[in-house]
């Protein structure tokens, strides 16, 4: 096949990709500003679902995360104490490390947040097999770690999942990125722990050179 007849298969393939992400993203997004009555911005309940997925320890995190400044990310953050949604508590040894966690309102909206994206997106792909999702899934997976590993700096932390952290990944399994919420996991005894070491060994993740089965 000629290069420009492969590229543009491919850039058809990146379009479709962008519609469907915008799409669904988009229709999410409407349901959630009628159901929760505009309590919260998006950006706002993003943030409230990073601070509860993992233990936020420095406002730059946060920033890193929303892609602004230290100091926009520190309002945001102040928004959240005030409505009494996320918890702040500042290390008594180390005047940098501030320590973020949802409160208990903060957690019922989440509950609420995630039983109406999970309604949406059952009403959308009720169609579908699971199978269908989950081979989709090791396809992009496959491709999203092939363009990550020509990429530098990965001691840089990795937020490319967004929102969506999974326990599996093959950037951080194969590619070696350094995923923030792999690192930051909430502890058992509900402390803010100290940060996570990297896993020692990840050769248990797929071998992205010989799988071609999808």
């Amino acid at each position: 096949m000629a290069v420009a007849d492969r590229a543009r298969i491919i850039n058809e393939f990146l379009g479709s990709l962008h519609v469907f992400y915008s799409a669904v993203n988009e229709l999410i997004e409407e349901q959630l500003r009628v159901d929760l009555k505009g309590e919260l911005t998006i950006a706002q309940l993003k943030l409230l679902k990073l601070v509860a997925a993992a233990n936020i320890e420095s406002i730059s995190d946060v920033a890193t995360f929303c892609r602004v400044s230290n100091a926009a990310a520190s309002k945001s953050v102040d928004r959240l104490v005030r409505r009494g949604l996320v918890r702040r508590i500042e290390s008594s040894n180390d005047r940098r490390v501030t320590h973020l966690s949802t409160t208990d309102e903060g957690n019922a909206l989440l509950e609420r947040y995630e039983s109406v994206q999970n309604q949406v997106l059952d009403g959308l792909f009720r169609q579908f097999m699971p199978s269908d999702f989950v081979q989709t899934t090791k396809l992009l997976d496959r491709l999203s770690a092939d363009i990550v590993d020509l990429e530098t700096g990965p001691q840089e932390l990795c937020f490319r999942c967004g929102i969506y952290f999974r326990d599996s990944c093959l950037l951080r399994e194969v590619v070696k990125r350094t995923c923030y919420y792999y690192l930051h996991r909430p502890s058992h005894n509900g402390q803010p722990p100290e940060s996570l070491p990297a896993p020692d060994d990840q050769t248990h993740g797929p071998d992205r050179t010989n799988n071609t089965s999808g």
